[in-house]
């Protein structure tokens, strides 16, 4: 059987643990911090969707599709899933929980 990795994590950061089976408990492979995700949306840059005028000289707010907070979270779940399938295709795990 081959090991399992577990994964706990928020947008502050995540842990890593592994189970080798009945009796063994789990053990901590990687803490991996990541602080942007503890700011808040002022914190990690405006939030202020951007102007323009159109035609007729009207001032007019760009919408913002997605949020710098939520763009944070997505590209630090993103670098998760990395380490997860290096860990998928160099066999360092089994299974993920």
């Amino acid at each position: 059987m081959k090991n399992t990795w577990v994964l706990i994590a928020h947008r502050g950061g995540a842990r890593v643990f592994e189970y080798k089976g009945p009796g063994k408990g789990l053990s901590l492979l990687r803490d991996i911090p990541h602080p942007e995700g503890r700011l808040k949306s002022k914190d990690l840059g405006t939030d202020e969707p951007g102007r323009s005028f159109d035609s007729h000289g009207a001032r007019h707010s760009f919408q913002q599709e997605v949020g710098i907070a939520v763009h944070v979270a997505e590209v630090f779940a993103k670098q998760l899933a990395g380490m997860l399938e290096e860990g998928r295709v160099w066999e360092r795990c089994g299974r993920l929980v």
